[in-house]
């Protein structure tokens, strides 16, 4: 019997070892989808982006219905700069293998017109009284004896602009008591766009009556389940010496505008391809897409406290990321608006000769809070 068992034995180590001459020696450990992501995960803390990428896309190769991989792709992503334009790709993917199912965020150009009431772009500051509302609605009409006996008005844009800051033919020379004066000061507005989940803007543009500047967004207030943008609007001498107010009667305002809406069911594979969509738009620049940025960054914070093993990025990390794409595209108010939703910056004042290098200095704060 022993003599058998060693003549077995023997045979098992020539046939063993006959099988490993032919047998390739660099086969790899077979470590599968989970184990991929693990080391691209491993790659990324260790700040090796480029072994992270590979291993991401090993893992995609493998599988691309699960969002682990798509996930991991899509933050390497905002490290190389190779991968700026694909980079949303990865967030979207992720968000869309999830539980939710839909990308949060949407965006998209618009424009609406002023109506003759004054409803569309409703002005909130100063209070219209009726009495200067009437002659607003009064667009296209002619009145007769108006603003003085003898004459003969056409109610047009430019007339209530003059009407408005008190010029021309209702100056104080001539006492008119019906015009309201506000001189040039600047008008707040409020309006809605007809879409669901309309989240904001963050910059809008009279595409009627161009000027060099003047119109900003203030900030964003949610009303009866409906979100209001508020904008900042000065008045403006027009080209032939009239004044008007800038979004007047069948005026066009063109704006970029966003919505957010979490989808049901979405998990923190969702959360963080919100975190880093907005982080890479950050990092692209005046090339990002930064409504869409703003939106992912602010709708994300509305959602409570963030926080991810991969990332130190937390809840005001997050909103300082929004602020930051809102500064630079150089709408200061409502980057204002942006830090002060997290208590920051709440003793800045706008019409400070500093308050641009306070506001920077603010988003820094909250970037590195």
């Amino acid at each position: 019997m022993k003599r058998t068992i060693a003549l077995i034995a023997g045979i098992a180590l020539v046939l063993m070892a006959g099988c490993g001459d032919k047998l390739p020696t660099d086969i790899p450990d077979v470590i599968g989808y989970n184990g991929i992501v693990a080391q691209g995960w491993q790659a990324y803390d260790q700040g090796d982006y480029n072994t992270a990428m590979q291993k991401f896309q090993e893992a995609l190769d493998i599988d691309v219905t699960r969002p682990d991989a798509f996930l991991g792709a899509g933050w390497t992503s905002v490290h190389l700069t190779d991968y700026w334009n694909v980079g949303g790709e990865y967030f979207y993917m992720a968000a869309q293998q999830d539980a939710g199912g839909k990308w949060p965020v949407t965006s998209g150009t618009a424009v609406a017109e002023q109506d003759p009431g004054w409803t569309v772009f409703e002005c909130v500051d100063p209070v219209l009284s009726p009495s200067t509302m009437s002659v607003l609605e009064a667009y296209g009409e002619v009145w007769t004896d108006w603003p003085k006996d003898g004459d003969v008005t056409v109610i047009e844009n430019q007339i209530i602009g003059r009407f408005l800051r008190g010029t021309g033919p209702f100056a104080d020379a001539h006492n008119d008591p019906q015009s309201p004066k506000y001189g040039t000061i600047p008008f707040l507005y409020k309006f809605t766009y007809g879409v669901p989940n309309f989240f904001g803007i963050i910059s809008a543009e009279n595409v009627t009556t161009p000027v060099a500047s003047g119109m900003e967004v203030v900030d964003l207030l949610e009303e009866g389940g409906v979100m209001y943008a508020y904008l900042h609007v000065p008045h403006t001498n027009s080209a032939d010496g009239e004044y008007d107010y800038w979004i007047m009667t069948e005026h066009n305002i063109e704006f970029d505008y966003a919505t957010f809406h979490m989808p049901s069911g979405a998990t923190d594979f969702t959360r963080h391809a919100l975190a880093g969509y907005a982080a890479l738009q950050q990092a692209r620049g005046l090339s990002g897409n930064a409504v869409a940025g703003v939106a992912a960054a602010f709708g994300l914070y509305l959602q409570g406290e963030y926080s991810f093993s991969h990332s130190s990025m937390n809840r005001t990390n997050i909103l300082g990321m929004s602020a930051a794409m809102a500064f630079l595209q150089q709408q200061f108010r409502f980057t204002l608006f942006t830090v002060q939703t997290a208590g920051f910056g709440m003793g800045l004042n706008p019409d400070s000769p500093n308050f641009v290098i306070q506001l920077a200095q603010t988003i820094q704060a909250m970037l590195n809070f």
